[in-house]
C-alpha cells in the first residue's frame, strides 16, 4: 500500500519501540522508495548508478531515535524532533512555492 502514497512522508521512530518494531518502518521507507524512484524515472538518475537517491530528495524524510520507544520520544528529543520537523515542513512549503499557485498568492504566508 505504500506504494500508492504520492505525498511528502515524515516517519519518527523510536529504536527501542516493542509496540511496532523498527523492522516495519525500513520496510515502509524501502517500499515507498522503490516506488518513488520509479516514478521519478531517468530524469533524477545519478551518472553514479550505486549512488543513492537521497530520502529527502524523495520526499521521504525519517528521524530514527536511540534508546527511545513508542510514547517517550519528546522526553528526550524534543530539540532534535522539533529541527527535523522544521526542515520537514520547510521543504513542503519551498516545493509548494514552486509548484503550486496558490502558495504563490500567499497561502503560506
Amino acid at each position: 500500500r505504500m506504494k500508492h502514497i504520492t505525498c511528502p512522508i515524515m516517519i519518527v521512530h523510536g529504536n527501542s519501540d516493542e509496540v511496532v518494531p523498527r523492522e516495519h518502518s525500513n520496510m515502509n521507507i524501502e517500499e515507498l522508495r522503490k516506488s518513488r524512484k520509479k516514478r521519478l524515472g531517468a530524469e533524477h538518475e545519478s551518472e553514479n548508478k550505486e549512488e543513492e537517491v537521497p530520502n529527502d530528495d524523495l520526499m521521504i524524510y525519517t528521524l530514527f531515535l536511540d534508546r527511545v520507544g513508542h510514547n517517550d520520544m519528546e522526553m528526550m528529543y524534543e530539540a532534535e524532533m522539533h529541527a527535523r520537523y522544521r526542515k520537514f515542513l520547510d521543504d513542503l512549503r519551498a516545493q509548494s512555492l514552486e509548484y503550486a499557485p496558490i502558495a504563490k498568492r500567499g497561502f503560506w504566508s
